[in-house]
């Protein structure tokens, strides 16, 4: 109940959470380490969410970057 009520005070207040899946982008993602693969199409791909970030929806300004993992070769 309170987890929702804070979900929906903060989507009142323009705040979003960042997308962390796919491709790492510097901008809103903060890697902190690296997992090993041997598929190249995985390169610098989001292997682990290790804390959701958030960014105010209309002006895109993050509040706190996606802390991540990526795979690498």
């Amino acid at each position: 109940m309170i987890y929702n009520s804070l979900n929906e005070m903060l989507a009142g207040l323009g705040v979003e959470e960042i997308e962390a899946e796919g491709e790492l982008n510097p901008e809103y993602h903060n890697c902190i380490s690296t997992e090993d693969t041997d598929d190249e199409s995985k390169e610098d791909i989001i292997a682990n969410i290790y804390q959701k970030g958030y960014m105010f929806a209309e002006s895109k300004q993050v509040i706190r970057p996606a802390t991540v993992s990526v795979y690498k070769k």
